[in-house]
């Protein structure tokens, strides 16, 4: 009742590899553009440092383009 390494191989993929972590800063316009995989992500904002408590989703479709408008104030 070990893992295999198949199982394990895949495992990796999944919870590495596979996942998009996309981190950084808004340019001059206040636009922040990322590329992942498709399927659902959710995004947290930052405000001067500080979390902004705006948490928002969004899905990326195939053959689709997706985008996101965030106002901090």
């Amino acid at each position: 009742m070990r893992p295999k390494p198949a199982y394990l191989a895949l495992q990796d993929l999944v919870r590495r590899e596979w996942r998009t972590r996309a981190e950084g800063v808004t340019d001059a316009d206040g636009v922040f553009r990322f590329r992942g995989f498709h399927g659902s992500y959710l995004i947290h904002t930052e405000s001067g440092g500080t979390d902004s408590g705006i948490q928002s989703a969004i899905t990326l479709e195939p053959g689709k383009t997706a985008s996101q408008l965030i106002h901090l104030l």
